[in-house]
C-alpha cells in the first residue's frame, strides 16, 4: 500500500453463522452470531464426517467522508481455501484462498442501506479459520 494514507476498520462482528448440509443446501443445520477470529470448528453443529457448506455473512456501512481519490480495499486474513465471496450480490472471487484482498470501490452502496459481505467455504472438516476482515482506505 506504499506511501499512501490508509485508515483501517475491523470488520470484527457480529457475523451471521450458518451452516448447511449438502443434502439439503436450502435449511441451516446450525445459525449462531460470533465475533472474529472464528475458528469452523466454533460454528459447526453436525457430524464430523458430513461435508457441509459455512456462509459467513457481515453488514457494514460504507465509510463517511469519502473522497473521489480513495480507493476501498476488504482484506481478508484467513487460513481458508475455496471461498466464495460476494459483495452486495456481486461475486467478488469463487475461489479465493487464504489472504485475500479485493478492490471493493464499484461494489459499495453509496446510498445509506448497509453493505452485505458473504464469505462461503465448503469443508469437509472443521479445519481453519477466519481471522480478521478489513476495510483497508487508501488514499
Amino acid at each position: 500500500m506504499g506511501n499512501q494514507d490508509t485508515h483501517v476498520i475491523k470488520l470484527r462482528g457480529p457475523w451471521s453463522c450458518k451452516v448447511f448440509s449438502l443434502s439439503d443446501p436450502e435449511t441451516p443445520i446450525s445459525t449462531t452470531t460470533a465475533k472474529l477470529p472464528l475458528a469452523l470448528s466454533e460454528i459447526r453443529d453436525c457430524a464430523s464426517d458430513e461435508t457441509v457448506r459455512f456462509e459467513l455473512e457481515r453488514r457494514f456501512s460504507t465509510p463517511t467522508g469519502l473522497t473521489a481519490s480513495q480507493q476501498i480495499v476488504i482484506k481478508i486474513v484467513s487460513d481458508l481455501e475455496d471461498m466464495q465471496i460476494s459483495l452486495n450480490g456481486a461475486l467478488v472471487a469463487e475461489r479465493a484462498a487464504n489472504n485475500f484482498e479485493f478492490a471493493a470501490g464499484q461494489h459499495l452502496r453509496t446510498d445509506f442501506s448497509k453493505n452485505v459481505l458473504n464469505i462461503s467455504v465448503i469443508s469437509h472438516t472443521d479445519q481453519g479459520r477466519l481471522e480478521d476482515v478489513h476495510l483497508v482506505l487508501i488514499g
